[in-house]
């Protein structure tokens, strides 16, 4: 609508869809959409109401009295628009009505359409995007399992959403920056004995670096191997009773399902809803009605009996999910590969025809069981 139409509109008598063009074409008028002749054939006195009922406008004060000038009602000389004899005579007297338009320059709302530059888009972003690892100090005596690929996830994330919002998150700190803040927060959590620790590796827009480091989960022993056979300890896990649109999602819930980042509420309406199905605190996998995604804490991957090899879901338009660390290292690994998950892969997990696998940088890799 922000291109100025061209022409000139010539309204004869009619009905509804009628009545409808010319009011838009006199709107769009109103509007400075166009500026164009708007020329209304009065035959027959078909008009005359129409036109009284915009003057009864002007007197009630709907309507401007100098937007009378956005139409143009054009009757035939000596009051004669309703004798069928002089038909041919309207032709003559639409063109005179248009070689002579002439629109009042104070009718309409005086609003520019002409401005070419590009809109600002309606930019929602995070206060800050994360990686969450985890560290053992008896375990790993500082060293950092897959460090270079949490600072990759960080540094995708922030670049992200610098581009969208440059003046507010400004430039990368630097992967120095970040490692010198990682090693110094670990070596004073180390002095203090030892500790298992879920390390967050937190960066605000601007570049600022924080480190927290809340204690690990108990029930988890962190692991980067894909057991062989099934698990002994299996991890619950429900099926989101829900399916998640992601078609109605605009760009920035579909950019938080990407990144990692403080904006995590509509994972946690998927736990909640999970949760309501069992009290053993499940994981709780989202899906997109035929397409399985993540669950609300990790990647998976599915072994059908029929194959031998892991399949996690590809990442895309209708299936945005995070491309967490433990999935880029199992990838580069080649022990997973991309495809297509669906409900019915879940369905022969239940059925003991299929293994399932979640994973993430901080309970490492662990089996589920479809409750």
């Amino acid at each position: 609508m922000a291109n100025l139409s061209t022409g000139g509109f010539i309204v004869l008598p009619g009905g509804y869809g009628t009545f409808e063009e010319a009011l838009e074409m006199i709107t769009w008028n109103q509007l400075g959409i166009h500026r164009l002749p708007v020329i209304i054939l009065n035959i027959g006195g078909f008009y005359t109401n129409l036109y009284k009922q915009f003057e009864s406008s002007v007197q009630a004060g709907f309507v401007a009295e100098e937007n009378l000038a956005l139409l143009k009602l054009v009757e035939l000389e000596g009051g004669a628009e309703g004798e069928e004899g002089r038909a041919e005579e309207w032709g003559a007297a639409a063109l005179k009505a248009l070689r002579e338009w002439n629109l009042d320059s104070n009718a309409g709302l005086k609003l520019d359409w002409s401005n070419t530059s590009t809109p600002k888009a309606n930019v929602s972003s995070p206060t800050y995007v994360f990686s969450t690892l985890r560290y053992t100090s008896q375990q790993h005596a500082g060293n950092i399992a897959l460090l270079e690929t949490h600072l990759e996830r960080l540094r995708e994330a922030f670049t992200h959403f610098s581009t969208l919002e440059p003046a507010r998150w400004g430039t990368w700190p630097g992967d120095e920056t970040l490692v010198t803040a990682l090693n110094t927060a670990l070596k004073q959590k180390d002095e203090q004995g030892p500790h298992d620790s879920r390390v967050r590796w937190v960066v605000y827009p601007g570049g600022k670096v924080e480190v927290q480091m809340p204690p690990a989960p108990k029930d988890s022993v962190f692991s980067l191997d894909i057991p062989t056979e099934k698990s002994p300890q299996l991890r619950p896990v429900v099926l989101d009773p829900q399916v998640t649109h992601i078609a109605r999602e605009n760009q920035s819930g579909k950019d938080y399902r990407l990144y990692k980042t403080d904006q995590r509420e509509m994972y946690d309406a998927v736990y909640a809803r999970g949760g309501q199905l069992s009290a053993e605190h499940p994981e709780v996998i989202i899906h997109n009605g035929t397409h399985l995604l993540e669950t609300t804490t990790s990647n998976i991957a599915i072994l059908r009996s029929t194959e031998q090899r892991w399949i996690t879901p590809r990442i895309g338009s209708s299936t945005p999910l995070l491309n967490g660390v433990l999935r880029r290292y199992l990838l580069e690994k080649g022990a997973i590969e991309v495809g297509e998950l669906t409900l019915q892969d879940l369905d022969m997990v239940k059925k003991g025809q299929a293994r399932l696998i979640g994973f993430n940088g901080l309970r490492g890799i662990w089996e589920g069981r479809i409750l």
